[in-house]
Formats: structure tokens, C-alpha cells, sequence
């Protein structure tokens, strides 16, 4: 039985967050069930890169995009492959990403629903510095657009 200190808890917010950010959001969620302390750590993460193929990833992003709160989040990277249902909102993901002031955003949707739509506000956002589409995407870029 071990019955040290938790010098990992005590560490600043902005550590463990850096630490946090070192490893795929998929192994980074999980920590919230450390402790108390560690419930919201992994939302303040600024880079969220969801590349592999993990069951229901869609599902995944819709659970864990939401409640994430970091000031900008730097990037959103998104890659799914194979089959993919109808209620993949990947439009609610770019307005997300786009109101936490996403700096590089990529999505590479090489899946069997239909092309995705981006969202108007995608075209006006002043945050995105890269952006990286591909495949089953549909780019209709509408009157007035901006990109810096």
C-alpha cells in the first residue's frame, strides 16, 4: 500500500496542461478520473488531433469538444475514415472550433456519408492561420469572404 504524496496533483494548472498536451487527446480525457483536481484538466488542452480510428470517433469529438475550454484552441485536427452515420455534425465541430478561436484546423474525411458543407462563419473567421480540407468536403465559398 502506498501511502505517499500526490506531487503530480500539486503541480500549476499550466503544467500539467503542457504535459497533458504531449499525449493524444484520446489517452488525455481519461485523466479526469484521477481526482477531483484533475476533472477539467485535460478541457484546457490547446490542441485537439483526433487521427485515429477509435469506434464511434464522432461520438468522441461531440462528447469531448464541447465542454473543452481553452482560451484558443491552436488546433482541431480531424481525420476519419471508413463508414461514418448521418449524424456526424462535422459543420457543429468547425463552429466550435471557430468560436474558441481555432488558429490551424484539418479535416481529411475519406468516409461513406455524403460531403460536408462548411459552415459560413468558417469564411470570415480572423483566427485561422492553416487549414488543411480534404476529400469529402464541399467548399462554397459565399460573398463576402475573408481570409488573412
Amino acid at each position: 500500500r502506498y501511502e505517499g504524496e500526490d506531487r503530480i496533483s500539486a503541480l500549476p494548472d499550466d503544467l500539467l496542461v503542457r504535459i497533458l498536451s504531449l499525449v493524444p487527446i484520446k489517452d488525455a480525457v481519461p485523466t479526469m478520473i484521477l481526482s477531483k483536481r484533475w476533472r477539467s484538466i485535460w478541457t484546457m488542452v490547446p490542441a485537439l488531433e483526433y487521427l485515429e480510428k477509435p469506434p464511434c470517433i464522432w461520438r468522441f469529438i461531440d462528447g469531448y469538444l464541447q465542454p473543452h475550454k481553452a482560451d484558443v484552441l491552436e488546433i482541431l485536427a480531424v481525420r476519419i475514415r471508413g463508414h461514418c452515420p448521418v449524424d456526424a455534425d462535422v459543420g457543429k465541430w468547425i463552429v466550435t472550433a471557430v468560436d474558441r478561436r481555432v488558429r490551424e484546423l484539418g479535416f481529411m474525411l475519406s468516409w461513406s456519408a455524403e460531403p460536408t458543407r462548411l459552415p459560413t462563419c468558417l469564411y470570415t473567421c480572423n483566427t485561422i492561420v492553416s487549414m488543411g480540407l480534404s476529400h469529402r468536403i464541399l467548399v462554397d465559398v459565399p460573398s463576402p469572404a475573408c481570409f488573412l
